[in-house]
């Protein structure tokens, strides 16, 4: 082999061999599109799924609670009248159950509209069970163990 023709396959392989490290970090041929569905991988978060109409009204008033009590719980941690901060937590305890009860009523109303009429009713059996209020208690009659002898 002659020293022009060594020098230039020396050359030659001098510069395949500097590119290549350049070449394998660019990306392939891309391939084309297909109409296949491409699964995400597995550590990717699940992808936004637009709400219901029922989930988007529950939201809103769990929204509404929030901000009602952060303002409630606001005033109460600002209170020196300790019987005033203990009013001011009870509305908090009411404002929740009312909110609970709300959300219940959405649920029931949307599966009586969906033709789900043994789940409305037993969602609304529950919630006549938390508004009704509780008897204190019934008197009983019962014998004295003196027979009323005291």
């Amino acid at each position: 082999m002659s020293a022009p023709v060594k020098t230039s396959v020396y050359a030659a392989l001098a510069a395949l061999l500097l590119a290549w490290p350049l070449a394998a970090g660019t990306p392939q041929q891309i391939a084309p599109q297909t109409d296949e569905a491409v699964p995400p991988p597995a550590d990717a978060p699940p992808a936004p799924r637009e709400l219901s109409p029922m989930m988007r009204e529950i939201v809103a008033a769990w929204d509404a609670q929030a901000v009602a009590v952060e303002a409630l719980e606001t005033q109460a941690a600002a209170s020196t009248d300790p019987v005033a901060a203990l009013a001011l937590q009870r509305q908090i305890e009411d404002l929740r159950a009312q909110v609970e009860v709300q959300i219940l009523t959405i649920q029931a109303r949307y599966a009586r509209q969906e033709g789900r009429l043994d789940v409305a009713a037993e969602i609304e059996a529950a919630v006549a069970e938390m508004t009704t209020p509780r008897p204190r208690g019934i008197p009983v009659a019962r014998q004295l163990p003196d027979d009323g002898q005291r």
